[in-house]
């Protein structure tokens, strides 16, 4: 039920015709939407606040992408936001890399290093306000 009594679910028959059968009857259901009620999405980690509260200079330090895509989940945890599928991460990590002059590169074992950085507050949880 929706605040005005009515059900949220509404249950209408419709009609199709056939040129191989007769008219049927197919139950089609509807959903209310209230029109003053924006549909709800969640929201997904930014990745350029995620740069900003957890990676910090630090000269001669090399960070691995794979530490840092679970770092970035893990940080949409505590923000309780959807991380962004790894690919769209990925591109916008790039992106903000790039923008800040963080170097990003292949290193001789074939992993990806994001250059000169380290993670802070890693796996802190934030303070509580009640």
């Amino acid at each position: 039920m929706n605040g005005q009594g009515q059900p949220l679910v509404h249950e209408q028959r419709a009609h199709h015709e056939s040129a191989r059968s007769p008219t049927l009857d197919l139950p089609v259901r509807l959903l209310h939407v209230d029109p003053g009620r924006r549909p709800s999405r969640r929201a997904t980690g930014s990745v350029k606040t995620f740069v900003r509260d957890r990676l910090f200079p630090a000269e001669g330090e090399r960070l691995d992408m794979k530490a840092l895509t679970a770092d970035y989940r893990a940080w949409c945890a505590q923000k309780r936001v959807a991380a962004l599928e790894l690919a769209r991460f990925l591109d916008e990590l790039e992106a903000v890399c790039r923008n800040a002059g963080i170097a990003i590169e292949a290193g001789a074992d074939q992993r990806v290093y994001c250059l000169d950085v380290k993670l802070e507050n890693a796996g802190a949880v934030p303070a509580q306000v009640h």
